[in-house]
């Protein structure tokens, strides 16, 4: 079998690429038979590992694989929904991903992002769009990454960037500062903000997918429950048809992490969150709309799957 094919981070820059993103190095290019990757050396992707096809089991846990980097190629390769896969060397484990996004630390973890995969994206220069970045999700272990961009942004280049964004389905832009190389991912693009300089640029992904913003606004409906979900009795919202006594309890958790839910929800067409009490609604179905002081609602744009198979329609 052939070795993987890749871009990699040079070992001369020493310490320092063990805590950024490779940078000039990740421009886009045409993918080489069968595809191409991008090697990220010291970054681990937690999350969103996926077993698309029964292989030797790993010693890393459940999810995992155990076999070198090339089998791990092959087998991301024949999976449409792969969008990279990350390997463990020193005990051979293999990470098949459906999403990449929250790169950490990993001493021993390398990271290979298949690329390209073929969204075209308008740039806007000197464009902000504010809020609505994925945060990293709290985790034991190493910090995400230096202070340089915030406990949000990821020090990356452009290139890199958009390629993160492509391999989420809900990312419908990414936000990047070139003079300190910061990237922010966006899960919906608010009202833009003008900027009088060119120290930001936007990229917004064309027919862009991610969510639409409301606010002061939800609508009637028929939530998802989702078992295990932490609950919280201080929220309850009524579903079209049921009962007082049938009212389940909204999900306790921020906008963020209610996002993260929705996008790996099958069902899930559209979230209502409220700041206070930090309440999550997942809405399967909804209906008329139901004005609400401090709610903020975001729902699928036109064409987003509900199921990471969306992947499969991106050009490869």
């Amino acid at each position: 079998m052939a070795p993987v094919t890749s871009w990699s981070s040079s070992t001369a820059a020493g310490m320092i690429l063990a805590f950024l993103l490779v940078g000039t190095t990740l421009g886009l290019a045409a993918a080489q038979a069968p595809f191409t990757y991008i090697v990220q050396v010291a970054v681990d992707y937690p999350f969103y590992d996926i077993q698309p096809s029964p292989g030797p089991p790993g010693t890393c846990g459940g999810s995992s694989y155990g076999e070198n980097a090339t089998a791990c190629e092959a087998r991301c390769n024949a999976t449409a929904v792969c969008v990279g896969f990350v390997h463990r060397s020193p005990v051979n484990c293999c990470f098949i991903k459906s999403r990449l996004l929250f790169p950490r630390l990993g001493a021993d973890t390398t990271s290979y992002v298949k690329a390209p995969l073929g969204y075209t994206y308008t740039v806007q220069n000197a464009t902000d769009y504010p809020g609505y970045d994925f945060r990293p999700l709290p985790l034991a272990g190493p910090t995400f990454f230096p202070p340089l961009c915030g406990d949000i942004g990821v020090s990356e280049s452009a290139a890199a960037c958009e390629i993160r964004c492509n391999a989420v389905d809900s990312c419908a832009g990414f936000v990047h500062y070139p003079f300190t190389n910061c990237c922010f991912l966006k899960f919906a693009l608010p009202p833009a903000n003008q900027k009088s300089d060119v120290t930001v640029n936007s990229y917004v992904k064309t027919a862009y997918l991610g969510y639409s913003v409301e606010f002061g606004l939800d609508y009637f409906g028929f939530p998802i429950t989702v078992p295990g979900a932490p609950t919280s009795p201080a929220c309850t919202f009524p579903p079209v048809g049921q009962a007082a006594s049938d009212i389940p309890s909204a999900i306790a958790e921020n906008l963020n992490a209610c996002v993260a839910r929705c996008d790996s929800t099958p069902a899930c067409l559209a979230i209502a969150h409220y700041a206070v009490p930090n309440c999550c609604i997942l809405w399967s179905t909804v209906a008329a709309p139901d004005p609400k002081p401090g709610a903020v609602y975001l729902s699928r744009r036109v064409g987003e799957q509900f199921r990471l198979e969306a992947i499969k329609t991106r050009q490869k």
